[in-house]
């Protein structure tokens, strides 16, 4: 017991947090479902994170840890029986996993007249199980200056998209709306942290029937362009420095 408790300790001495994995069916090409179960040194943060993923993404109301009940509300099912539009594929990876911060990116497809594939973002501070956010971690000033900076961005790689691909194209004044009405959302708070720098990401602006129109507008910000935007709490959390 002794031994099995100091083990543990030492799993959770370098990144606080230990991330298994349950599965079903994983490796597959279809109905293939690979899920993190969060464990912490304080149990209370392992419950607060894996209930909100759980919750979040599966609609699950209790914390599951058996496959055949942790997909069951949100997979696809098609059989003689029952009929449920649903995720077909879920994958996930860390971007970081460390004594201050957890970041999880899901790799999602879901099916129903069609399927279509797309990612979602979370991130936690690992110390407290909470979620972090862009004003956690950035101030007014600083939200205000980059909502305005990866506008400015967007705009110069749809304009240079367009150009390229479809300047001459009977759908370009369709293509220039939607993206003009897409980027009016702004989404500066949409943040996936990675080890030194921040991607703010962007959904889809097209509908799937028109996504060949799509392109990534997700843009990366290292670490060392946003600290002059850092919450004191942003410093201690990104970097551990107080600069």
């Amino acid at each position: 017991m002794f031994l099995f408790a100091f083990l543990l300790a030492g799993c959770f001495a370098g990144a606080q947090l230990k991330i298994t994995s349950i599965k079903q069916n994983a490796g597959r090409d279809w109905l293939s479902f690979s899920f993190p179960f969060v464990h912490a040194a304080n149990k209370d943060v392992g419950i607060k994170i894996n209930a909100y993923l759980q919750q979040v993404i599966l609609d699950n109301k209790t914390i599951e840890t058996r496959p055949d009940k942790l997909f069951r509300q949100t997979r696809y099912i098609n059989n003689d029986s029952i009929h449920q539009s649903g995720y077909s594929m879920i994958n996930y990876k860390l971007g970081v996993n460390n004594t201050k911060l957890l970041s999880i990116e899901f790799e999602i497809e879901s099916t129903g007249a069609y399927s279509t594939y797309y990612n979602q973002y979370y991130n936690f501070d690992s110390r407290t199980g909470e979620v972090v956010t862009l004003k956690d971690i950035i101030s007014r000033r600083g939200r205000d200056s980059l909502s305005n900076y990866l506008e400015k961005e967007r705009k110069k790689r749809i304009s240079a998209f367009i150009k390229e691909n479809y300047e001459d194209s009977e759908d370009s004044t369709f293509i220039k709306e939607t993206y003009a009405g897409c980027l009016e959302k702004g989404d500066v708070e949409k943040i996936f942290i990675k080890q030194h720098s921040i991607i703010f990401y962007k959904e889809y602006c097209f509908p799937h029937v028109a996504r060949p129109y799509d392109m990534n507008l997700d843009i990366v910000l290292n670490f060392s362009f946003l600290k002059k935007y850092f919450t004191p709490y942003g410093k201690k959390i990104l970097t551990g420095k107080n600069y």
